[in-house]
């Protein structure tokens, strides 16, 4: 009997794809994206990544093989920022964002007018367009328009965090807006089920939003030594550590977990507050008066941006995250849980979800039911422990880079996707 031999399989070939980001600070943002770009299942494809010029993670991707170009069209943020940097007089500064406001529809589309152009000669096979939250960067909007027009097969923007609600006066505008971003993207990707759920609440209805969980990898790659990095922190050996990650801005509720830890502080003498995150934001100078007025200004440590500021985990008894609105997600917590250390978060967007049993929950802007929390934990390392196993378990089960990368790789090939 004769048998017709086995027919090869083709491989599937290789794609290639474009990350856009608009951001100026490294965040979790960045953590997703290096984790997926670690773990992504097809090494073949060949990957790109355009940002903005006052962006600071360019150097992040060198590891990998991975094209980093800065796009030449400044951001909102950027034309303001150069007018506050100017010397001109603070009433004309005041003048010139007015202006440079009133223009942004014409700016806007000079930018979808510019990608296109930029799109059109690179041909692309995927464009993600990676936003903070939405509307957030008008950058990343203009690139999911300009990814259509300039005829991208697939093409998906990221929303990391929460949506804002539509303005009261400018809900038609803002409503014809989002259309036309629901026709451009031929999927929105969005990190929690809360965040599609308020996005479908207030910004899109149909069946094109997508939840894709962020993930980590489940091995360490520290570079310092804890003892190295308590030093860093200017901590002692034998002082416990609250600490937080995330840049100085009110929306990150440093604030409520400040006087929370008043109110605990002369409970748990050996303990400081330790605030890791980027300085570059105004309100850094309130945390900062506001730490000398409760005269806790000595227990309290503003470390400003550190590099891989998540091997700094080690150094806590436990991490808070006290968010008091728009927190999507939350990256810090799956970094907190590789490190087996007992987390807090707030009840707000997707950090429940993050969380689940495996740490403390409690209201946004409540330092009340923090200082609880917290005084429960800082006084039982049995249940910090338990807190921290039950963490690390959650994280290999449901928040790994490589379940996280299969999902992206599965949407770039998926037939059900045009």
């Amino acid at each position: 009997m004769s048998t017709s031999p086995s027919k090869k399989v083709k491989p599937a070939p290789s794609k290639k794809i474009l990350f856009f980001i608009s951001s100026r600070e490294i965040g979790g943002v960045d953590t997703a994206l290096l984790n997926l770009l670690g773990a992504w299942p097809d090494k073949s494809d060949e990957f790109s990544i355009w940002c903005n010029k006052s962006y600071k993670g360019k150097d992040l991707y060198k590891r990998f093989k991975v094209k980093v170009e800065t796009i030449s069209f400044p951001a909102f943020h950027e034309i303001c920022d150069s007018i506050d940097g100017s010397r001109i007089p603070h009433v004309l500064k005041a003048a010139g964002k007015s202006i440079v406001k009133i223009s942004m529809g014409g700016v806007f589309c000079a930018c979808v007018a510019y990608f296109v152009i930029r799109l059109t000669v690179s041909r692309f096979d995927i464009v993600f367009s990676d936003n903070g939250g939405y509307p957030a960067a008008e950058l990343c909007l203009a690139m999911t328009i300009a990814s259509k027009i300039a005829g991208v097969n697939r093409r998906f923007l990221i929303i990391n965090s929460c949506p804002a609600p539509r303005r009261r006066y400018f809900k038609f505008v803002e409503s014809a807006f989002d259309k036309l971003i629901w026709s451009a993207a031929t999927k929105i990707i969005t990190i929690s089920q809360a965040c599609a759920g308020q996005l479908e609440r207030s910004r899109f209805h149909g069946k094109k939003i997508k939840v894709i969980y962020n993930g980590i990898s489940p091995v360490r790659a520290d570079k310092r030594a804890l003892p190295d990095k308590r030093n860093i922190l200017g901590v002692g050996e034998t002082e416990q550590i609250i600490g937080v990650i995330g840049d100085y801005e009110e929306l990150k509720g440093h604030e409520s977990l400040m006087r929370a830890f008043l109110s605990i502080s002369g409970m748990f003498p050996r303990a400081k507050l330790v605030f890791i995150g980027s300085a570059g934001y105004a309100y850094s100078k309130y945390l900062k008066q506001l730490a000398q007025t409760l005269h806790i200004k000595d227990r309290v440590v503003f470390t400003g941006y550190l590099e891989s500021a998540w091997e700094f985990i080690e150094c806590f008894s436990v991490l808070v995250l006290p968010s008091i609105a728009y927190e999507g997600f939350g990256m810090v917590l799956l970094e907190a849980m590789l490190y087996k250390k007992p987390v807090i978060g707030t009840n707000v967007g997707g950090i429940p979800e993050v969380i689940g049993d495996a740490g403390l929950i409690v209201e946004p802007g409540a330092p009340v039911e923090l200082a609880d929390a917290l005084r429960r934990l800082m006084g039982d390392s049995r249940a910090c422990d338990e807190l921290g196993e039950k963490g690390f378990m959650r994280l290999h089960d449901r928040f790994t880079a490589a379940m996280m990368a299969e999902e992206y790789f599965a949407m770039t090939r998926s037939k059900e996707i045009r």
